[in-house]
């Protein structure tokens, strides 16, 4: 995988949630580096990439996160790795031109 050479940051709450439903807060503030990858570093109109999510939780320690996304003729297919997408991540989507539905979005 490769870089798109962009990046988006952030600061927002971040949540661990647990397939049983519970909700651990990680931070009420968190800074938060979005960057998308993908195959060859560009976003073709059908594809596959990752958004590699780095934050700091209150321990000052580095975390983290991928999530995959799948898109079929520039509109989000499917995505993993995380429960829910966050807003910060379909803005992020959005700016290489993807199309974000309402299934994905609260």
């Amino acid at each position: 995988m490769q870089t798109t050479g962009k990046t988006f940051r952030f600061n927002s709450p971040v949540n661990w949630e647990h397939s049983s439903g519970a909700v651990a807060t990680i931070s009420q503030d968190t800074a938060s580096t979005l960057e998308f990858f993908t195959k060859e570093g560009t976003i073709p109109s059908t594809g596959y990439g990752q958004i590699e999510w780095t934050f700091t939780d209150d321990s000052q320690q580095p975390r983290i996160e991928h999530i995959g996304i799948w898109w079929t003729n520039d509109n989000l297919d499917d995505y993993d790795g995380v429960f829910e997408l966050p807003k910060q991540a379909i803005e992020f989507i959005q700016s290489f031109g993807l199309q974000v539905g309402p299934d994905f979005t609260r």
